[in-house]
């Protein structure tokens, strides 16, 4: 790098403090020339002593502390993390994490700073700040610019802001809601000078987000760039934000990914998986494969297995399994012409290690662990958004055992992505007791529901075997509310009460199970939460593994070895030594999921060809898994994939009714902008106000619920209903998203494919592996051909990509919902959608038609949404 430029003009302390940082920019190890260093200072929080002391108090989880004020006079003093960037510009920051991996809350307030050498050409240029919250630029140690403070605000009549009107630069993106922009002019020398740009995140009444934090520059007034030293600096436009804050986002999960590793809780957890490999029951003497086990009770009853699927059934099959999304054509093309007898286990292996795992599986965990977060004032039931705790164990490979300790301690952030999220439930007499039904459930298939209120008539366990479950979550004596007893019962009822109100239940664990967890194991003696995870994920408690392989196996063979995969009471295996060989390989191998899904899916049971006779409802005795249960996608697959092979993004809301982030966490939540089906949220609002809809969103949402998606998991479910019925076709055939899907515009992927220079036929083929992941029959080819050929060779009209149709740009949030106008713009956004994108105008119009109608059936087709 050149060398810094240092002022000879009298310097402030805050100045040489900037200066200084700026040299150790350049002597840094940490930064490659032209980066930016990003540092993050927090004050010293009450929950930091708390969390010495098994994860501090649950009575505060779920609640908003309130914070601070933001104030320039009192920064933070604590370095929490530091990284590098390219730009001063942020989509995102780094989480922060416990010792344990799970992500926690930072301060309210903390500050961002970043600073880096800038090199700027000689003349004048103008700089450009962009914030949410309180941020401020300095150039050569002088503060040239700076926004406003951000506090909390009340309100909900307030006028509906346009926020093209708002924004500074009409070039830029538009200007997100509460967001504040600032100029200044500079002159450069043409020599490095340093940069610094500090921001607040959160504070007293706020959430903690980062909002669009960004410095842009432009030395004519009219072509910006992201502040930068880098080689390549990125424009400042709509058409380029989306993919530098994907790229970054790409980014900060690597680094995240990094900080979730703490050295003495990896080796805490390999010398446990030591312990269990030796502790565990010797599982049944084999020297086979899981076929060996099937095929040997497919023989004594005398059936014939299915033949094995080919090999574009097997690819769709297998990819739609691990990442929920349908194969690439080029990917299917590959596979086809691959002649390796062992391409199905590469295949496997390669899926098996792509992140988008993590996409697919999350929403099954949301659905057995009944994460039910809100966006609006969260009532009975609701639980924070553990979401992406979740998300985070499945990115990881986190072992099954430390998985379900972790949801047990319910430690970091309730409101931003830690399992404290599971400990939320408002409005209820005995939340924990919830929770320990939705863990006896998920980890060991006992089904407690109904010892909530009494005495289970069809399972054993009584009141009392639950409470103490739920004592020992609650880490004290549990006091037994008079609402949780069944009233009027007779004397002749079957239902029984042994509890009474007020009687006092200690923590116990009521279950058959080890009396002692093995030595070396627990490492906070007092801590009941920790004994309930070592007792239920004990390697000599054979129930946990077992459950877990299973609830994979149904997942993967579309019914469960023991089925129903979350009640035991009454269920028996069908394949009792396949059941224990499989635990026993999950215990071995360090709990690693992985492990059994890739011995799953390079067996001959989970490739064959699915029939009516896999799908049937049988007696466990009589089920053979002589084929696979022919499966439908589930909601979240059959969207993603319909997005994915149109290329489109799902360009909807902000899953908030706070976009400004004036509100508390307690009152208003913050889901994101959703990228995968996984990450929606029910879009209801708790009064039914039409200028708190989310258009755009709904048409997603509406589909996915249709599909069995459940908007609302206040109880855990392992299945959905599947069944059909007659408004998923019709929904998806004639309603606002149909349309949408199937409508070619400029940037639909099938539309790129019509604009290719190809044979008609080859066009066929192509849409072929692009929709259903396989070349088109004979029979189908000519059929479709002949829709296609007419007008095709002058099918190119020589037009230019239109430009974006305008969108309305007035920001309805909490503060104005009860204004008119707010009422007034979200029915103009309805409209706007219901009446779709616009066709694009490089295809003529009638052979454009004919194409789309050719996607709409092949996208409408059974096959598209049925696993193959």
């Amino acid at each position: 790098c050149a060398p810094l430029v240092l002022q000879t003009s009298p310097l402030s302390r805050n100045r040489i403090s900037i200066l200084r940082s700026a040299l150790v920019i350049l002597a840094s190890p940490l930064l490659a020339c032209g980066e930016v260093r990003v540092e993050i200072f927090e004050f010293p929080t009450a929950g930091e002593a708390a969390a010495e002391t098994f994860g501090g108090n649950d009575s505060d989880k779920g609640k908003d502390d309130g914070g601070s004020e933001q104030s320039w006079a009192q920064l933070p003093p604590n370095k929490t993390d530091e990284y590098a960037q390219p730009a001063f510009a942020f989509g995102a920051i780094t989480s922060r994490y416990t010792a344990s991996g799970v992500r926690t809350d930072r301060s309210r307030p903390f500050l961002i700073r970043a600073t880096a050498t800038i090199t700027l050409p000689p003349g004048e240029h103008v700089l450009h700040l962009r914030a949410l919250g309180g941020s401020r630029l300095a150039w050569d140690g002088a503060f040239v610019v700076e926004t406003p403070l951000h506090k909390a605000k009340g309100g909900d009549v307030e006028p509906v802001p346009d926020q093209a009107k708002s924004q500074l630069v009409a070039s830029m993106p538009l200007l997100p809601p509460g967001h504040i922009e600032r100029q200044t002019k500079i002159v450069s020398d043409g020599r490095p000078h340093a940069v610094m740009l500090e921001s607040f995140v959160g504070g007293k009444g706020i959430r903690p987000e980062l909002g669009e934090l960004c410095v842009s520059v432009s030395g004519d007034g009219k072509s910006w760039t992201f502040l930068s030293d880098h080689p390549g600096a990125v424009a400042h436009a709509p058409t380029t934000w989306p993919a530098f804050s994907a790229a970054q986002r790409e980014h900060i999960e690597r680094l995240n990914a990094e900080r979730r590793h703490d050295a003495d809780e990896d080796n805490y957890w390999r010398h446990r998986h030591d312990i269990a490999r030796q502790s565990a029951p010797a599982a049944p003497e084999v020297r086979n494969s899981i076929d060996a086990f099937i095929d040997a009770k497919i023989a004594a009853h005398q059936a014939q297995p299915s033949p094995l699927s080919g090999d574009a059934a097997f690819l769709r099959r297998v990819t739609l399994d691990t990442i929920g999304l349908p194969p690439l054509a080029d990917e299917v093309r590959a596979f086809l012409a691959d002649p390796s007898a062992d391409k199905r286990a590469r295949a496997i292996d390669r899926l098996l290690t792509d992140p988008r795992w993590a996409d697919h599986w999350t929403s099954y965990w949301q659905d057995v662990l009944a994460e039910n977060p809100a966006m609006l004032k969260a009532t009975l039931n609701n639980t924070g958004p553990f979401r992406w705790w979740i998300h985070d164990a499945l990115v990881d490979n986190t072992p099954v055992d430390r998985f379900a300790t972790a949801l047990i301690a319910m430690e970091g952030s309730p409101n931003n992505g830690g399992p404290a999220g599971f400990g939320i439930a408002t409005q209820n007499d005995l939340p924990m007791a919830a929770k320990a039904q939705i863990i006896a459930s998920a980890f060991l298939a006992s089904e407690m529901k109904c010892a909530r209120c009494h005495d289970a008539p069809n399972h054993p366990f009584d009141q009392r075997d639950l409470f103490g479950i739920a004592a020992m979550l609650g880490r004290a004596p549990l006091k037994v509310p008079g609402s949780s007893l069944t009233p009027g019962l007779t004397q002749n009822s079957k239902i029984t009460v042994s509890l009474k109100a007020g009687q006092m239940i200690d923590p116990h664990w009521p279950l058959a199970s080890p009396a002692e967890p093995l030595p070396g194991v627990i490492r906070r003696p007092g801590d009941s939460r920790e004994l309930l995870a070592a007792t239920i994920t004990d390697p000599r408690n054979e129930r946990f593994a077992q459950v877990a392989v299973n609830r994979l196996w149904a997942r993967l063979l579309g019914v469960g070895i023991v089925d129903p995969v979350d009640d035991w009471a009454s269920a028996a295996p069908s394949h009792p030594e396949l059941l224990a060989w499989l635990s026993r390989e999950l215990v071995t191998h360090d709990y690693d999921l992985k492990h059994i899904a890739r011995l799953i899916l390079n067996s001959a049971a989970y490739q064959r060809t699915p029939n009516s006779d896999g799908s049937r409802v049988v007696k466990s005795s009589e089920r053979l898994f002589a084929a696979p249960a022919r499966r439908r996608m589930t909601a979240e697959q059959l969207i993603d994939s319909a997005f994915a092979v149109t290329g489109l993004d799902f360009d909807v809301e902000p899953l908030t009714f706070d976009p400004e982030d004036r509100q508390s966490s307690k009152d208003h939540g913050n889901l994101g902008i959703p990228r995968r089906a996984w990450e929606f949220a029910g879009l209801a609002n708790e009064r039914d106000r039409p200028a708190l809809a989310k258009p755009r969103g709904s048409t997603i949402a509406d589909v996915l619920t249709t599909f069995g998606w459940r908007e609302s998991r206040t109880e855990p479910r392992s299945t959905r209903d599947h069944d059909a019925n007659a408004l998923q076709p019709a929904l998806l055939a004639n309603g606002t998203l149909g349309a949408r899907l199937t409508r070619l515009t400029d940037d639909h992927a099938i539309a790129a494919l019509a604009l290719k220079a190809q044979p008609p036929a080859d066009f066929v083929r192509a849409a072929f592996l692009h929709i259903l992941s396989r070349e088109p029959t004979p029979g189908e080819l000519t059929k479709l051909s002949a829709l296609i050929e007419p007008g095709y060779d002058a099918r190119l009209t020589g037009a230019a990509p239109a430009p974006p149709r305008p969108r309305n740009t007035k920001a309805v949030s909490w503060a104005n919902h009860l204004n008119p106008d707010a009422t007034n713009t979200v029915l103009e956004v309805e409209r706007d959608v219901k009446a779709g994108p616009t066709p694009t105008a490089q295809l003529t119009t009638d052979w454009r038609d004919r194409a789309e109608d050719l996607l709409w059936a092949l996208m409408l087709s059974p096959e598209f949404i049925h696993l193959p």
